[in-house]
């Protein structure tokens, strides 16, 4: 039977049994055993398998909260002109209700209906009215959240007039980068995405993540954001830099290059892991104001080759670039620990397109290029 043939490839991969154990040309097998083990096996394996995919499909469904949920003030803060401490009713835990802590501000300028964006922390963060400010500065209406209510935090935002509902975007930094990963495949309401640092196919790293999460097939099977990657239509920037211990850049890339939407990323030499080193930096907000004002990222790579230790990349930019660099490494291992070496690359326009080349050193093992406008900065596609 089809099954038993299954359960034993699974029995043996598993490494239950010695190969000879199986060898039926030495009739050293139990055969009502082994279909009863097989059959066992089988029936085991599709058991879980459907029960991962009821638990996809319960993630999917978290993109249907559209209804904006209900809001009230936090007691014990003082409001700061447009900027206010709230709650906001959650999903249910275990069948009690919940509420979510968040800063909400709006900018200052509210003739006309307004951009936002819903802003997801990492490890050791908390809602950060700073963070709010900060966009609020931009011109963009933001909610801070302190938990993983992201959908529900969208629908509240897009659900005030102040707010143009079509251009509300999300960010996250660090396992907030990793949340904002996943839903921007679960919620297409979203207008962009900037997962800064954090990003999916984690079982595979190298390094905490991949020990963490390499056998854990919960990860692997629900809540992977590669698994949902595919379904991301609208533009992201994927932000981070190349020192970066806990995200490897070969596994930000997987991510990119799985979203069906336009990507723009942005490598930046020293940035530093954290909070303020990943709201920072101007690149969040000059690609949000471009996709809200203009319909797409101010820049983007559009082809890329190598010939040999030559390579070519070409982007596509609606402000003047100034300059290329090339970044690479000889090293080997997580991307993280590799040494990176900055080299000189040539930067020209050639009609309405910007070609960058340089040489590899010898050896590399792994590249990017970098294009600078002013404090701005673009990435090609991390090459390894």
């Amino acid at each position: 039977p089809r099954f038993t043939s299954w359960g034993i490839t699974v029995l043996r991969m598993m490494g239950y049994f010695g190969y000879d154990y199986f060898d039926f040309n030495r009739m050293r097998m139990n055969r009502i055993k082994v279909f009863v083990l097989g059959w066992v096996l089988s029936l085991f394996c599709i058991v879980h398998a459907a029960s991962y995919s009821v638990q996809r499909d319960d993630v999917i469904a978290l993109g249907e909260l559209t209804e904006p949920p209900a809001m009230r003030d936090a007691e014990g803060f003082e409001a700061e002109g447009g900027l206010k401490a709230i709650y906001f009713d959650a999903v249910d835990y275990k069948g009690k209700a919940t509420k979510v802590f968040a800063w909400l501000g709006f900018p200052e300028d509210l003739s006309a209906p307004v951009p936002g964006i819903v802003l997801v922390h990492g490890g050791g963060g908390t809602a950060f009215k700073e963070w709010v400010s900060k966009w609020n500065a931009q011109g963009f209406a933001a909610i801070s959240i302190a938990v993983a209510d992201t959908i529900l935090a969208n629908s509240l935002l897009r659900s005030f007039a102040e707010v143009d509902s079509e251009k509300v975007g999300v960010m996250g930094i660090s396992w907030g980068g990793v949340i904002t990963s996943t839903v921007m495949g679960l919620d297409d309401r979203f207008a962009f995405a900037i997962p800064t640092y954090g990003c999916g196919n984690l079982a595979e790293a190298g390094n905490q993540y991949g020990r963490a999460l390499g056998e854990n097939e919960v990860y692997k099977q629900v809540w992977d954001p590669m698994l949902y990657l595919k379904k991301a239509r609208k533009p992201a920037l994927w932000l981070s830099w190349p020192g970066d211990q806990h995200f490897p850049l070969d596994k930000q890339a997987a991510c990119y290059q799985a979203m069906k939407g336009e990507a723009m990323v942005t490598l930046i030499p020293g940035m530093k892991h954290g909070h303020g080193a990943g709201w920072n930096p101007p690149d969040s907000y000059a690609f949000a104001k471009s996709v809200v004002e203009d319909g797409r990222p101010w820049c983007l790579q559009t082809k890329a080759r190598r010939k040999g230790r030559s390579v070519e990349v070409v982007f596509d930019a609606s402000k003047p670039l100034d300059s290329a660099v090339l970044i690479s490494t000889i090293d080997t291992g997580i991307t993280g620990s590799r040494e990176w070496v900055e080299t000189s690359a040539n930067l020209e326009k050639r009609g309405d397109r910007w070609v960058a080349t340089a040489s590899l050193p010898k050896e590399s093992t792994a590249w990017f290029l970098n294009v600078l406008s002013g404090p701005l900065t673009v990435s090609s596609e991390f090459k390894d």
